[in-house]
């Protein structure tokens, strides 16, 4: 192109919640000239820019920020020259797939001819998705080759083996990880894909060109040569320190079969607690045999005393509840190479609890799932609760000190001191779901004790689930679809915690519910000093539950933004959103809340699309018409159409629906929808992911 002049607009601009937008391309070679012009100018506005098959997300952080981003596609000037050149890649392969064969016959050839015919190709990463490090691959021309159209096997495997090399419906790709699929295995390489410790950690970015070269099985595990092959000397590993080869198949576990345990141990020790007695309050018969000092300590009966992370103040994990983990903002920016943002799903509470003890808004804190968990304090300590409301009972380690009982209406919000060998029982939470404790300090990472009986796949923790688990990827956020970062946490786990130093003070109260669409824009504590406050003052009111019971209550109301594939489910499918009162499913999880009711409509060839980018929020609606609303753990990519996305406040309230919640999927406040234009149809292309 000369100078001055533009790539061609996009055919559609959709918006996608309240700071994203939706560009259509024809195809993907427009795209990722797109994106590589994006990524050349580096607009200050975008936050995270994620290519597809036939589509580009822009990301920014307001509404402002996605129709600046908008009228920057219309008028897009290419990426320099010297800028667009593409990172190539060589990946040694050994041909060996059991599906080789017939592989070869679908596509006409003998198989020594779809070797050459494999390596003789240039294929360009052009998307990433379904995996952290997953790449598709498409063919830069297809000359006299194949085509490389080969269907999908017609009954997915459910463990495909790392750095299986794959192809299916004109895309070629390699597994960075055991994970369920159902492409056709062709051959496998000892490559690492993935490596949250390397800069970058992705080996195939999009727009990396790729070449595969055939090698024997010898020569395989001793290639060494280039930043395709492990250094000499050191086994080769994979995602989350997983080594690669066929022989770490049985013990490697799939992204998605991690987050299906995670959720079905939270689910089973739900129904366990709600299985149990309720514990006597105070003054039924035998309420002291249940809830005095004598019977709490004598748990602890036989307990060394807590094994700190470092030489700085430390809290253990006595007993962990359903679900615990550590969560902070998570990772945002990297959902091209298929790492969602994760971090804690009621960010509001994230940053209530912070600010309640003077620390920054995003500082690394526990987000357990219903609770009873209990801890215990290594060195004095200030937390602050907030999300699910929970009762807290601190029993204090100084047998002349008195313990202390917290009702769950006073809990939330407000700093409470603890002292070194204190333990802190929370929950079980008097309503809502996820209860999110700040520890003054935050927390800077877990010792693992060995364990807590869920394979965790995290990254730092040994063989035997001990080990420090630090930051991976610049966060502590456990994503379980993944298995980034510290693995649930159990029994015996230390969390380190950081110093005061140079934080805000205690304020006297907490600062309550954090208001406006983005925990982001929250204001901080009023300022003060930390000698001015008594930080376990105003706790003992009467309770305001005592009055007479509330009437039933309304269906929770969770704004939603429209787009991007509303007009293409057409007007039925939302009104029926709207309208429908629905149910939260007890298989909802971080990954996505299930929502039951009666199905939406889907219009004929609605079903399924090219491949397009995910967003916390996202309203997918599956061919059962049941929709999904993705949580902060949700795949980067997916190829469901997209109605609406939730908005951040919106995702607040989801993240504390219990399974059984009723609610309707509202119309967001004006001035959060997105920009909108068409020039083109609807992209109805039919996808083909590889799970």
């Amino acid at each position: 192109m000369s100078p001055g002049e533009h790539l061609p607009p996009p055919q559609n601009l959709r918006p996608a919640g309240e700071a994203a937008v939706l560009a259509v391309y024809p195809d993907t070679a427009a795209v990722l000239g797109a994106a590589s012009a994006v990524r050349a100018l580096a607009p200050a506005a975008l936050t995270d820019l994620v290519p597809a098959e036939r589509t580009l997300l822009l990301r920014g952080t307001s509404g402002a920020d996605a129709l600046a981003l908008a009228a920057l596609l219309e008028h897009l000037p290419p990426a320099p020259a010297e800028g667009a050149a593409a990172q190539e890649v060589e990946i040694p392969v050994v041909y060996d797939g059991e599906d080789l064969a017939e592989t070869a016959a679908l596509l006409g050839l003998e198989v020594p001819a779809l070797v050459t015919a494999h390596t003789g190709t240039v294929w360009t990463a052009a998307f990433g998705g379904f995996a952290p490090g997953f790449s598709y691959l498409v063919p830069e021309a297809e000359g006299d080759g194949p085509r490389w159209q080969v269907p999908r096997r017609s009954s997915p495997r459910t463990a495909v083996p790392p750095g299986s090399v794959a192809l299916a419906a004109g895309y070629c790709g390699v597994y960075p990880r055991s994970s369920p699929g159902g492409w056709q295995l062709v051959g496998r390489t000892d490559v690492t894909l993935f490596d949250p410790e390397r800069t970058p950690p992705a080996l195939l970015a999009p727009g990396t060109r790729v070449r595969f070269r055939a090698r024997r099985e010898r020569a395989l595990a001793g290639s060494a040569a280039g930043p395709t092959a492990a250094p000499a000397g050191t086994r080769p590993r994979g995602l989350a320190g997983t080594p690669v080869g066929a022989a770490a198949t049985s013990g490697a576990a799939s992204a998605l079969e991690l987050a299906r345990r995670e959720a079905a141990a939270a689910r089973e020790r739900l129904a366990a607690l709600r299985a149990a007695p309720r514990r006597p309050e105070a003054g039924d018969p035998g309420s002291r045999e249940v809830t005095g000092r004598e019977a709490v300590r004598g748990r602890s009966a036989g307990r060394t005393g807590v094994r700190p992370v470092a030489a700085g103040p430390s809290l253990e994990v006595l007993a962990p509840g359903p679900l615990l983990l550590v969560e902070d903002a998570g990772r945002p920016g990297r959902a091209s190479i298929g790492v969602s943002s994760s971090g804690a799903f009621d960010r509001g509470a994230l940053v209530s609890a912070n600010l309640a003890v003077g620390n920054p808004p995003h500082a690394a804190a526990l987000e357990g799932l219903l609770g009873p968990l209990r801890l215990r304090a290594s060195a004095p300590l200030v937390i602050a609760l907030a999300g699910a409301p929970a009762p807290v009972t601190i029993l204090r380690g100084d047998p002349d000190e008195e313990d202390r009982e917290v009702p769950a209406y006073a809990s939330t919000g407000r700093a409470l001191a603890l002292d070194a060998g204190d333990e802190l029982t929370i929950g079980p939470a008097a309503s809502g779901l996820r209860i999110v404790l700040a520890v003054r300090g935050g927390i800077t990472g877990v010792l693992g004790a060995g364990g807590n009986g869920q394979d965790d796949g995290a990254q730092g923790r040994d063989a035997d689930g001990g080990g420090v688990q630090g930051p991976v990827l610049g966060s502590l956020s456990r994503d379980t679809l993944s298995g980034l970062g510290p693995a649930p946490l159990g029994a015996g786990d230390q969390l380190g915690i950081g110093p005061e130093h140079g934080l805000d003070a205690v304020p006297a109260l907490g600062p309550g519910p954090v208001a406006g669409p983005d925990a982001d824009s929250a204001v901080g504590p009023a300022s003060g000093t930390e000698h001015d406050v008594d930080v376990d003052s105003d706790i003992d009111s009467e309770d305001p539950a005592a009055d007479p019971a509330p009437a039933p209550r309304s269906p929770l109301e969770v704004p939603v933004v429209l787009g991007p594939r509303d007009v293409l489910l057409g007007e039925a499918a939302v009104r029926a959103l709207r309208t429908t009162t629905w149910t939260v499913r007890s298989d909802s999880d971080r990954v996505g809340v299930r929502l039951d009711g009666p199905p939406l409509p889907v219009p004929e060839g609605a079903a399924t699309l090219p491949s397009e980018a995910m967003l916390p929020g996202a309203v997918q609606v599956p061919p059962s018409g049941l929709p999904v609303v993705f949580g902060p753990d949700h795949p980067t990519t997916g190829g469901y159409p997209v109605i609406g996305v939730v908005t951040r406040a919106g995702l607040d309230q989801l993240a504390q629906a219990a399974p059984g919640t009723r609610l309707r999927l509202a119309p967001a406040p004006p001035g959060l929808s997105g920009p909108v234009r068409d020039r083109g149809p609807a992209d109805r292309t039919e996808n083909s992911p590889p799970g």
